[in-house]
């Protein structure tokens, strides 16, 4: 047995894989939390498209059985295991049940997965079989509202729950305060969760004030569910008559999502739950204002003036934001992207008590 920590998660380096990887990313960029680590991964993005690997980390990709072998192996000689799901069939379940029968330090990150909006049926069938199983895991919590939706969800006892947030690392953003129109960006994955349809349905209740008001929002993200994107899409040619264009650009690649940023001045994320939204410390760390739902990690927009958290489905309350926003002159926009970019500066200005937490916890 070595005292090498093995990392599982379901994507790595992935164009299409979400933000969780980037929790992996961050904690790997460290450089001081796990330096003797063995990552293991699928091989495929979400679209099926292999994932070009980085000699930059220590990666094991799984493509077939004999790779699955090669990581009960591993598991076998390792003392402890840092899981990056908890529903995650390929990266998770098989090969935490292997840990428990060679009885292993094991680690579990849901990363929200656990919100009950998140459940369908199956999920609680597994959870159900997973509750006679989870005695000796230690469950890794980023916010205060996962914490207690593992403790209610799974019965978890307090001692088995450790609470330490995301990560974020340094970043040097040059700000664009040159916005000659005032353009909304939503960016994120489009399926059910994300909550684009449920904007759609509420921008179509606008009825704007006078003709010389129009609302852009440009539209980027991964197409997760066809079907849902489709829903949404026939909203697009809706709100045209109102004024309201919605234009899907692409999915953006991970390293483009700041400079895909600087160009709006409001981030708009109306996700139905967030365990911390990697989507919004960007956006904030590019000076946009974010408009985003209560259930979420950044849920005191409006106290650090650089955003508001509101009710999707409050039609008054996101209208006259967005309106108000419009309304602003130049140096309206240079005072909020100001205010955004201190916020996140504060939130990331010291976090080496933050990674002495996560050097206790992995290695």
């Amino acid at each position: 047995m070595n005292d090498k920590l093995l990392i599982f998660s379901e994507f790595f380096l992935s164009q299409k894989g979400g933000g969780t990887q980037k929790s992996i990313i961050n904690i790997l960029n460290s450089n001081k939390i796990a330096t003797n680590y063995l990552l293991i991964t699928g091989s495929k993005d979400l679209d099926g498209l292999i994932i070009k690997s980085n000699s930059e980390y220590n990666i094991k990709r799984i493509s077939n059985f004999k790779d699955n072998w090669q990581c009960i192996i591993e598991i076998f000689n390792s003392k402890k295991l840092y899981f990056n799901s908890f529903f995650s069939y390929k990266n998770t379940i098989f090969f935490l049940i292997i840990s428990l029968i060679f009885r292993k330090e094991i680690i579990l990150a849901p990363r929200g997965e656990l919100f009950e909006n998140n459940l369908n049926l199956k999920k609680k069938i597994y959870i159900f079989i997973f509750s006679f199983i989870k005695k000796n895991i230690i469950f890794h919590c980023t916010s205060l509202a996962e914490k207690y939706s593992i403790k209610k969800i799974l019965r978890v006892k307090e001692n088995n729950l450790v609470l330490i947030r995301n990560i974020i690392g340094n970043k040097q953003i040059t700000i664009n305060k040159t916005l000659k129109i005032r353009k909304f960006i939503y960016l994120s994955r489009i399926d059910k969760k994300k909550n684009l349809l449920g904007l759609c349905k509420t921008l179509s209740k606008f009825e704007m004030e006078n003709n010389n008001e129009k609302i852009y929002i440009d539209i980027y993200g991964h197409i997760h569910d066809k079907d849902y994107f489709l829903k949404c899409y026939k909203y697009f040619e809706i709100l045209k008559h109102k004024r309201i264009f919605l234009k899907y650009k692409k999915h953006v690649n991970p390293n483009n999502v700041n400079k895909i940023l600087s160009n709006y001045f409001v981030l708009i994320h109306p996700s139905l739950n967030e365990n911390f939204g990697h989507i919004i410390i960007e956006a904030l760390s590019c000076g946009l204002q974010v408009v985003a739902s209560k259930n979420i990690f950044f849920n005191n927009l409006k106290k650090n003036n650089c955003g508001f958290n509101i009710n999707f489905n409050n039609t008054v309350e996101l209208h006259q934001i967005l309106l108000n926003f419009i309304k602003n002159n130049n140096e309206e926009i240079i005072k909020s992207r100001n205010n955004s970019h201190k916020y996140f500066t504060k939130f990331i200005k010291d976090e080496s008590n933050l990674l002495l937490k996560y050097e206790k916890l992995l290695c």
